[in-house]
């Protein structure tokens, strides 16, 4: 049985409020507890950095003072005096230079406490002179090693790791000693005792009852820590830790120079909030610590706060969602009978029927009908983006305003005018305006869209970088109440118009093929025709007639040669038959045949050598003997050149002409069928294939040929092909 909607709006009310209870306190405790941890962090940063500046500072007052004592007149003085009679300490030398040392440093360790001993050493490390003699094996033992370890510049000062002596921690600080003139005469050892000094930074103010502040020095693979903990019966120097252990693991970071803060686990592996650095003077870690459980104690008092005060709100929430449940639901009851009685009256659709509804509560009643209208809308929306996608993955598809300025353009718009949206956005169609078409045109367009109705119809438009492009269009206004613009869908058919202009080309080249290659075709039969009658009637003699035929059966010969070439090249059946053969024996050949017809007026020059080559004997042979034919053919008097050029690799022939040149309109096309070197004042020969022809066997030589007028007159054709293929 489902629960009725009083209950469930009791229960989803006692829900939501707790729901929001919990989540809110749960944010209040979690704000609460991240914000007193970042004040205790402060806190802990701030003892750390004002006991560091302590540290610090007292080590600069030692280092200054045991720099002062080197510099004493009386130390700079006496040293050598000590060291040269130091093996006569009963000498009145050796006892004067102590008693003026006594009578200065002696007061000063009344004055300065915390230096226990001022010892002065010569270069060799052996101790001279103490303020307090009766250490000074025990010092002097302890130095010895230390010695080497120590610079000679003037500032530098050495410190020791802090040690125990007879319950004290103490250090020793070492400086060298020069001479007036700057010569290197021995140290100033001071012994620093620690015991006034550690207890200013071991206090434990402001850190409750479990913090504390620690100080712990390296040694070997661990560290040792330098003042007494706070829990645990360990004075100074005798609690010690190892690096990579799971415990002191503030420590181990700040006696390894990095500083930090937040929460770790310290020496006894409890969790606590801490701050930690390193001290660069002693070459000590410090560390500021109170325990986790001390420092979030209030936020336990929060959380028992929390709880009264949810409790009560939750069993206010109750009464008062007794009383909003039965207002509401009272006509969500009525509008369900409603509903049952519509589906009773209805068709027997399973899905209206009363029936249907047994054991389902008012709502899921609802519900169920809500669904089937939900589910229809979502299918239709889903069908209609369906639809919107592909027509923007296969259209232009933009929409504009009343004024015809684009308030929207979709990829595909975008990709084919070369604009941005951003740069179409706000502009009007003119944009991308050819100019190819009339002004009525587009008025056309404009008129028909206005009035209501839809244009179809195919535009040419232009890119933002000038390239042109066709589609084909539909553009209407905006079925809405208001119509508030007109939307274009157009389809790019540049393609298909470019494909009907390339058909249509090349069947206005095939019919001009056809005609030329009829044309040409007659043209040598008609006179195999009329030599046949005049030797027929005795004009001329038969041996006449057939030279004559003879001469026209060669000609229409080579016509059906060029024909045949050219179905071979567009049928892409040419073959090659490569061979090796000298270039020179194949120039000789043709030049044979072409002074058989060269006027007396021209100069056949030849410049070229032997060179032996891979290729096509017969089509490269045909290739000169169009070129040189043409040369000849255009050229009345003068000379015709013929050189070869060769390198590594490829070789290169080029015939040139004293004739007029190649007519400026055909110079760019000289290469295509149907064209010819036809001027003015000479007469059109040849069917206009044999540059075409020649270009491609050049090409499937995989080299390149080329054409240019001189300067003065007369034209070049050159071709470079490899010389293995």
């Amino acid at each position: 049985m489902s629960i009725t909607v009083s209950k469930k709006i009791l229960i989803s009310f006692i829900a939501l409020v707790a729901i929001s209870l919990v989540v809110t306190s749960a944010i209040s405790y979690t704000s609460a507890s991240a914000a007193l941890e970042s004040e205790i962090l402060k806190k802990m940063q701030g003892l750390l950095d004002v006991k560091k500046e302590k540290i610090s500072d007292y080590h600069t007052d030692l280092k200054s003072d045991v720099a002062l004592i080197s510099k004493y007149f009386n130390v700079i003085h006496n040293i050598p005096i000590l060291d040269k009679f130091k093996d006569v300490p009963n000498s009145k030398e050796f006892a004067d230079a102590t008693a003026m040392l006594d009578s200065q440093l002696s007061e000063y360790n009344k004055e300065r406490a915390d230096i226990e001993n001022v010892e002065i050493l010569n270069n060799k490390g052996i101790i001279l002179y103490a303020t307090n003699p009766d250490e000074i094996d025990e010092i002097g033992d302890l130095l010895w090693d230390k010695i080497g370890a120590v610079s000679l510049d003037e500032d530098e000062i050495f410190t020791t790791p802090a040690y125990l002596d007879e319950n004290h921690v103490s250090l020793h600080m070492l400086r060298n000693v020069f001479s007036q003139d700057g010569k290197h005469i021995g140290y100033i050892n001071a012994e620093i005792n620690l015991d006034n000094a550690l207890p200013t930074i071991s206090t434990y103010s402001g850190l409750g009852n479990t913090g504390e502040s620690l100080l712990a020095m390296r040694t070997g693979s661990g560290f040792t820590f330098v003042n007494e903990v706070r829990h645990g019966d360990n004075p100074g120097l005798t609690m010690h830790g190892v690096i990579g252990e799971d415990t002191a693991l503030p420590m181990q970071e700040a006696v390894q120079k990095i500083s930090d803060k937040g929460k770790s686990i310290d020496y006894r592996g409890e969790p606590i909030i801490a701050a930690w650095d390193y001290i660069p003077g002693f070459e000590w870690g410090i560390v500021t610590k109170i325990d986790i459980s001390e420092a979030t104690a209030d936020t336990q008092e929060l959380a028992v706060n929390l709880l009264i005060i949810n409790g009560t709100v939750i069993a206010t929430t109750i009464l008062i969602s007794v009383i909003v449940s039965r207002s509401i639901t009272k006509p969500i009851n009525s509008l369900r009978d409603k509903v049952i009685r519509f589906g009773a009256s209805s068709s027997s659709s399973s899905s209206s029927s009363s029936s249907s509804y047994t054991g389902q509560s008012e709502i899921e009643i609802l519900d169920k009908e809500f669904e089937n209208m939900k589910q229809s809308v979502a299918k239709g929306i889903e069908d209609m983006k369906t639809i919107e996608q592909i027509l923007d993955k296969a259209a232009l598809v933009s929409r504009t305003d009343l004024k015809g300025d684009i308030t929207y353009a979709n990829e595909e718009f975008c990709k084919i005018s070369g604009y941005s949206k951003e740069e179409l956005i706000g502009k009007n169609h003119r944009i991308i305006k050819s100019g190819k078409h009339p002004d009525f045109y587009y008025k056309t367009i404009w008129d028909t869209i206005t009035e209501g109705k839809t244009w179809r119809g195919i535009i040419q438009n232009k890119a933002k970088d000038g390239t042109l492009y066709w589609t084909i269009s539909i553009i209407a206004p905006n079925r809405s109440k208001n119509n508030n613009g007109y939307t274009s869908i157009r389809v790019d058919i540049t393609k298909q118009i470019e494909y009907e202009n390339i058909i249509k080309e090349k069947i206005k080249t095939e019919r001009e093929f056809t005609h030329i290659a009829s044309h040409e075709l007659r043209t040598p039969l008609q006179p195999m025709i009329n030599f046949g009658e005049m030797a027929k009637e005795g004009i001329i003699s038969k041996e006449d007639a057939i030279n004559g035929m003879m001469e026209c059966a060669s000609q229409l010969e080579k016509i059906t040669e060029d024909m045949l070439e050219v179905s071979r090249i567009e049928s892409n059946t040419l073959k090659m038959n490569i061979e090796k053969f000298d270039i020179k024996e194949i120039i000789e050949q043709s030049v044979k045949r072409a002074l058989q017809i060269v006027s007396k007026d021209i100069q056949i020059i030849k410049n070229y050598q032997n060179c032996e080559i891979e290729a096509d004997r017969g089509k490269i042979t045909q290739v000169i003997d169009n070129i040189l034919s043409n040369a000849i053919k255009f050229t009345k008097k003068g000379s015709i050149t013929i050189k070869v050029k060769t390198d590594e690799s490829n070789i290169t022939v080029s015939i040139t002409d004293s004739g007029q040149g190649i007519h400026p309109d055909v110079l760019d096309k000289v290469f295509k069928k149907f064209s010819t070197k036809q001027t003015s004042d000479i007469e059109q020969k040849g069917t206009g294939l044999g540059m075409y022809i020649s270009q491609k066997f050049i090409k499937g030589h995989h080299g390149t040929i080329t054409a240019h007028n001189e300067k003065d007159h007369g034209a070049t054709i050159s071709f470079t092909i490899p010389k293995k293929q």
